[in-house]
C-alpha cells in the first residue's frame, strides 16, 4: 500500500489533504454550531430570569408599599377589627411567598444577590413592627416613622436588585 501512494502522490497527497481539510471544516463548525447554540440557550435563560427577578421583585415592592399603607391607615382611622386583620395577614403570607421565591433564584454566594435578601427581611420586618405596634402610642408617629422606614429598605432593594440585574445583563452581552 504504501509503494501504491508514492507511485500515485501527485493526486493522491493532494485529495488526502482535501479531505483532511474537509473534515476537519466539519467537525470544526459542528464545535462551533454546538457552541453557539450552547451560548445562545444560556443568554435566554439569563434573559428569562432577568425578567422573572424583575417582575417578583416589582410585585414584592408593589404588595409591601400597599401594604404598609393599608396598615398605617387602619391604625389611624378604624377599630382594626380582626376580619382586617386576616386580610392584612393573608397580604403579608403573599409577600413572604413572594420572598421565598426570590431566595430560590438569587446565588446566596453573590453579595448583590444578598443585599437583595437582606433588604426584603427589613421590609418585612418593619410591616411586621407596623402591624404589632399598639394602636395607643401616637398614630402619626407610628406612620411616619415606619412609612420612612419601609421606603428606606425599598429605595435600598431597587438599588441592589439594579445591581444584580445591570451584572446579569453583561454577561447575557458577553454570551457567558
Amino acid at each position: 500500500m504504501g509503494k501504491w501512494i508514492l507511485e500515485n502522490k501527485d493526486w493522491v497527497v493532494p485529495l488526502s489533504v482535501a479531505l483532511l481539510s474537509l473534515v476537519g471544516a466539519a467537525l470544526g463548525g459542528w464545535w462551533a454550531g454546538r457552541k453557539r447554540i450552547g451560548i445562545e440557550v444560556l443568554s435566554k435563560n439569563r434573559q428569562e430570569w432577568i425578567n422573572d427577578l424583575r417582575r417578583q421583585v416589582s410585585e414584592f415592592i408593589s404588595l409591601a408599599m400597599d401594604l404598609s399603607d393599608e396598615i398605617v391607615i387602619k391604625k389611624l382611622t378604624t377599630k382594626y377589627e380582626i376580619s382586617e386583620q386576616r386580610e392584612i395577614i393573608k397580604k403579608i403570607y403573599k409577600i413572604i411567598s413572594i420572598r421565598d421565591y426570590l431566595i430560590l433564584l438569587l446565588n446566596p454566594s453573590e453579595k448583590d444577590s444578598q443585599n437583595i435578601i437582606i433588604n426584603i427581611e427589613n421590609i418585612i420586618t418593619t410591616i411586621n413592627k407596623l402591624h404589632n405596634t399598639n394602636k395607643q402610642n401616637d398614630p402619626m408617629e407610628i406612620a411616619t416613622k415606619y412609612s420612612l422606614k419601609t421606603k428606606s429598605h425599598i429605595t435600598k432593594l431597587t438599588k441592589s436588585t439594579q445591581l444584580v440585574l445591570k451584572t446579569e445583563w453583561k454577561r447575557v452581552k458577553k454570551g457567558i
